[in-house]
C-alpha cells in the first residue's frame, strides 16, 4: 500500500477530529476501518485522541474478510443513530442516506493528497470514483464539502440543526431506490 494512503488518511481524521473538538468537544468521532483493509497498524497514533474511538470489533470476531450478519446490522444501527456521517466516498457513505442522520461528504479542494501516482491506491482518486461522481458529489448541498475551513462551520452547523442537510439523504435515497436482492437477481435474469 505504500505509505502516501495512510499518511493522507491519517491527516484527514485529525482533521475531522479536531474540527469536531473545537465544535462539539462532547461529541465522539468514531471511525471504522474500512473492513478490507489488511494493515490497520498505521490508526495507532490517533487511538491517543480523546474524541476519538475506533469501532472496529468486527474486525477481531471473523474468520475471513465477509461479515457476519450481526455486523453488518451493528453497524447499520451506528449509521443510524449517529448525529452525523461524514465519509469521502465509501459505500457507508451511500448507506448512511438511508436513514435520518446527516451525510457529509468531504471533497476538500485545499487538501494534500499527493502527487496523484499512487494508482488505486491514492485517495483523491478513491473520492472521485466514478460512482461518487455521478451520485454522491451533488452541487448545491451544504453536504458537500469542498474547503477544509469550512468544515467546521458545516460540522458545527450540521450538529445544530440537522434538517437542511437532510434533503441530501433523501435526494440520493430517491435516485437510488432500495431493491430487494430477489428483485435485483430477476432484473439481471430478464436482462432489464
Amino acid at each position: 500500500m505504500g505509505d502516501v494512503l495512510p499518511c493522507r488518511l491519517l491527516r484527514l481524521i485529525g482533521l475531522v477530529a479536531e474540527a469536531l473538538q473545537d465544535v462539539a468537544p462532547d461529541v465522539a468521532l468514531v471511525v471504522r476501518p474500512y473492513p478490507m483493509l489488511a494493515e490497520t497498524d498505521f490508526f495507532e497514533t490517533l487511538h491517543k485522541r480523546p474524541n476519538l474511538r475506533f469501532d472496529d470489533d468486527y474486525r477481531f470476531r471473523r474468520t475471513d474478510r465477509s461479515l457476519s450478519r450481526e455486523a453488518i446490522f451493528e453497524r447499520l444501527n451506528l449509521q443510524e443513530h449517529a448525529e452525523a456521517f461524514v465519509h469521502c466516498g465509501t459505500t457507508m457513505g451511500l448507506e448512511g442516506a438511508y436513514f435520518e442522520s446527516p451525510v457529509l461528504f468531504l471533497d476538500f479542494e485545499d487538501f494534500d493528497y499527493g502527487d496523484g501516482q499512487r494508482g488505486f491506491m491514492d485517495l483523491r482518486r478513491l473520492i472521485h470514483q466514478y460512482h461518487n461522481e455521478r451520485y454522491m458529489i451533488r452541487d448545491g448541498y451544504p453536504n458537500v464539502v469542498r474547503r477544509s475551513g469550512d468544515f467546521p462551520a458545516t460540522l458545527s452547523s450540521v450538529l445544530t440543526d440537522p434538517n437542511p442537510f437532510r434533503a441530501y439523504n433523501r435526494s440520493l435515497a430517491a435516485d437510488i431506490p432500495l431493491r430487494a436482492l430477489t428483485d435485483v437477481v430477476d432484473r439481471l435474469v430478464d436482462g432489464a
